[in-house]
């Protein structure tokens, strides 16, 4: 594991609030979020959560197994083609963000980002679904 720091960064706090959008449930969780560890792979990076003095009543994620996608990527110095991004929830909670740079080496340092929506996205039928448009 790279580094030890139990506080959430701006970019972390700006994609779960994004998330949050999707999965309103989410601005429940924001409170008692915190960072395990942050693990550099060289093209992205695993931030591993856990929860600190959560409520016992917390409502949870549903479904509680779950990945969770944007329509946004993390644009910054000096990636070309910025960052993706996915959260894992397990059990109804976030366990995990995960970080990767879309075609090109990382090395993890976060500088100054900006969110940009991908607002042209083509979505494609599965090859069995398609074949029934023709």
């Amino acid at each position: 594991m790279d580094s030890e720091n139990t506080a959430l960064n701006v970019l972390e706090i700006e994609l779960l609030k994004q998330a949050a959008q999707a999965v309103p449930i989410i601005n429940a969780h924001l409170p008692f979020l915190r960072v395990l560890n942050r693990e550099k792979t060289g093209v992205g990076m695993y931030i591993n959560f856990t929860y600190f003095q959560p409520p016992n009543e917390m409502p949870l994620i549903v479904p509680a197994t779950r990945t969770l996608h944007s329509n946004f990527i993390v644009q910054m110095p000096p990636l070309k083609f910025g960052l993706s991004h996915e959260f894992v929830v397990e059990d109804g909670k976030i366990i995990l963000l995960e970080l990767v740079a879309n075609g090109e080496e990382w090395n993890g340092d976060i500088s100054d980002f900006v969110l940009i929506e991908l607002t042209n996205w083509v979505r494609y039928p599965s090859p069995s679904k398609a074949d029934s448009l023709f």
